[in-house]
């Protein structure tokens, strides 16, 4: 018998037993009919007790719902097999496709890596390649990163960078409380399920010490240009996330300073523009198309402790 399924039915079999028992408590309880007049409830409760032993006598091995049941956990294990995205690909290649060059993420990032000045040990959660560690080491902050990707984890560390394989949550999970400067999460927070995303928020506010900063960049719903562009071209992305969202959740989380940097704006020839003589009500339709099909097409919150 399958190991999962045995392990399921004697989960039952000991959910039976407790049953019995509470019933023949109550049985026990209602057996004066004098005193509390509950017999038809009494005999009812027998006939339960009845069933349940017939079922704790019965066999694990011989019940016949036994072989469906495994049928049917095989069944959906192998349909979330299936489910799951097992790319044939390098996740390096894909990054140097669609993310840039590392001098390109290197110069992107930079400004960022400046809100953490002062602000170590930092923990990168889906550090990628190490870019942003390796900005964070050039201004002399302590930092670290782990990465789910094998391939990219070896690529960081044979560039000297402290990179872990495992998962973020479950790193910062293990860090002492109050012993963090900063945490980190680049284009990676659309890639955790809504729990996760809310989990993260609270671990942040635990580990970090008084001051320190927590850095969460996202791709910007708010800009229809991304759709068009940076949105479906990850296909493990299922769902953007607002950033008014991101901001409440860090300030019910007691987040004393919230803020959003809007990034990355469209490139200047795809605005939309009219020519001078134009009347000032059209440019003024124009100004506002512009804004919402082409706002910063990533944003990013900055939060203090």
């Amino acid at each position: 018998m399958h190991r999962q399924t045995q392990g399921v039915l004697e989960q039952m079999q000991e959910f039976a037993t407790d049953v019995r028992e509470l019933l023949e408590a109550m049985v026990d309880r209602t057996s004066d009919e004098g005193k509390h007049g509950h017999s038809d409830l009494s005999d009812r409760i027998d006939m339960v007790i009845d069933r349940l032993a017939l079922y704790d006598r019965t066999p694990l091995g011989s019940r016949q719902s036994a072989a469906e049941l495994e049928r049917r956990m095989e069944e959906l294990e192998a349909a979330e097999t299936r489910r799951q995205f097992r790319p044939w690909f390098s996740q390096q290649r894909f990054e140097e496709t669609f993310r840039g060059s590392r001098d390109e993420l290197l110069e992107r990032y930079r400004d960022l890596a400046g809100y953490l000045v002062g602000h170590g040990p930092v923990i990168d959660v889906g550090c990628g390649r190490g870019e942003f560690l390796a900005l964070l080491g050039e201004l002399g902050v302590e930092a670290s990163g782990v990465e789910l990707d094998g391939d990219l984890v070896r690529q960081a560390q044979a560039q000297g960078l402290v990179v872990e394989q495992g998962d973020g949550l479950a790193r910062i999970a293990r860090t002492e409380d109050a012993s963090l400067g900063g945490i980190v999460l680049i284009q990676v927070i659309e890639h955790l399920s809504s729990q996760e995303a809310a989990e993260i928020v609270l671990l942040a506010r635990d580990k970090l010490r008084p001051g320190g900063r927590m850095i969460v960049e996202a791709i910007n719903p708010l800009s229809l240009y991304v759709y068009a562009h940076s949105f479906y071209v990850d296909p493990t992305r299922d769902r953007l996330i607002h950033p008014a969202y991101l901001q409440f959740l860090f300030t019910e989380a007691g987040f004393s300073d919230v803020s959003v940097v809007w990034r990355s704006p469209p490139r200047k020839d795809d605005l939309l523009d009219l020519d001078d003589e134009d009347a000032p009500s059209q440019k003024a339709n124009v100004d506002r198309l512009n804004r919402l099909l082409f706002s910063p097409t990533d944003y990013a919150i900055v939060a203090s402790r």
